[in-house]
């Protein structure tokens, strides 16, 4: 561990310092500041008060090579004798609680001895990217790197949520099972009622990760699970957020009963519209104090809500999926569970009932996110256009 990644936490608390050896060594452990010269050679980091740290003056037992952590409890720093020592010594200007906290927190976590267990150390760091502890990137780098599996450059954060509520221990360790088969040697752990998978790969991608979806569409299956990929990134700083957002976007989807392209694997590239839409739709009920977020949507789509309400059609949805699959109905009746010739005659349909031109791009994109919003409206405002008639 060098001199920089100790002064990231210990940035807004010190007050003096006296650096002999940029690295420091947590291999001895750590020991509190003592009057007792024998508890001092066992250990190479010492943490404690500035009363400690005098005592310890006092009887001439400051240890070569060591580093001290002082904290200032007084309301005189007075005479530190930071001069004449081969050690590294702090003086900071804050409690022992507080910088308990932070060793607690940071340090101790990514670089102490101590060896914690993998979905500790998982939980540990994403706790720390929460909380703006990890928010520099050599420090997140560093830290991620010290997950107790080994990583690769290239990292895919996979969130795996059960079809109900895990209340059974025994379920969830058989789930827990599946996981760690499916991704052996692999960073994983449980956070916030769901699963957490950090899968790297040496591989560049901004899309799909190296392992076989169709497997993991089995397994999850098997286990009665749902899971979302974020994008892949190399930034481990951002993995909150990408955890963050996967989630909210795989809670709406599954409220919507969106169909992935791979059973029960969402992506985030199927997932994002869905996503821009809830936070739209939230942002617009505020602004505008009304649930009818009807006005977000082209006249075209809300005219095919109004014809499947009347005839009792599904011309909506079969639009969309049409749209996602990039308007190839065979696709789109593999997602439908629908005979081809059946979508083909609904999309004719369409196309006879609306002014949007499907051959054009911005029409086709104006059209999907039309279609989008009343969905989501439907599905997770639980209100349909005529409750507003």
């Amino acid at each position: 561990m060098d001199i920089k990644t100790l002064e990231k936490y210990l940035e807004n608390i010190t007050l003096a310092k006296h650096v002999v050896y940029p690295q420091f060594d947590f291999s001895c452990g750590i020991s509190f500041l003592s009057v007792n010269i024998k508890a001092q050679e066992s250990a190479s980091f010492f943490v404690g008060t500035l009363s400690g740290w005098r005592n310890i003056l006092k009887l001439k037992a400051v240890k070569d090579n060591a580093t001290y952590l002082i904290c200032n409890d007084e309301a005189e720093s007075g005479e530190t004798g930071f001069k004449g020592f081969n050690a590294n010594m702090f003086l900071l200007n804050t409690s022992l609680e507080v910088l308990l906290h932070r060793i607690d927190r940071g340090i101790e976590i990514g670089f102490a001895k101590k060896r914690l267990s993998p979905d500790e150390t998982c939980r540990e760091f994403m706790n720390d990217l929460k909380g703006g502890y990890a928010a520099d990137h050599e420090l997140a780098l560093d830290r991620f790197k010290s997950l107790y599996y080994p990583v690769e450059p290239h990292i895919g954060c996979i969130i795996i949520q059960s079809e109900t509520d895990i209340q059974n221990m025994e379920l969830k360790d058989r789930v827990e099972l599946a996981i760690s088969t499916f991704f052996p040697g692999t960073n994983f752990f449980y956070y916030e009622k769901e699963w957490v998978v950090f899968f790297t790969q040496k591989k560049e991608t901004t899309e799909k990760l190296d392992f076989s979806y169709d497997d993991f569409s089995h397994m999850l299956k098997v286990n009665s699970l749902y899971a979302v990929i974020g994008y892949p990134c190399q930034r481990p700083e951002l993995l909150y957020t990408i955890y963050k957002t996967s989630a909210m976007a795989l809670n709406v989807a599954r409220r919507m009963s969106f169909r992935p392209k791979v059973s029960r694997v969402f992506t985030y590239k199927e997932l994002n519209l869905l996503f821009l839409v809830h936070l739209g739709s939230q942002r617009f009920k505020q602004r505008l104090e009304t649930n009818n977020t009807m006005f977000l949507a082209h006249p075209d789509a809300v005219k095919l809500y109004y014809h499947d309400i009347e005839e009792n059609d599904d011309l909506l949805d079969v639009l969309t999926v049409y749209l996602c699959a990039a308007q190839n109905v065979t696709e789109a009746s593999k997602l439908l569970f629908r005979h081809r010739n059946t979508i083909h005659n609904k999309i004719n349909r369409i196309k006879e009932l609306i002014g949007l031109n499907m051959d054009d791009g911005y029409d086709c994109c104006l059209l999907l996110l039309s279609c989008t919003i009343l969905l989501y409206q439907k599905n997770c405002g639980k209100m349909d256009v005529t409750d507003f008639l």
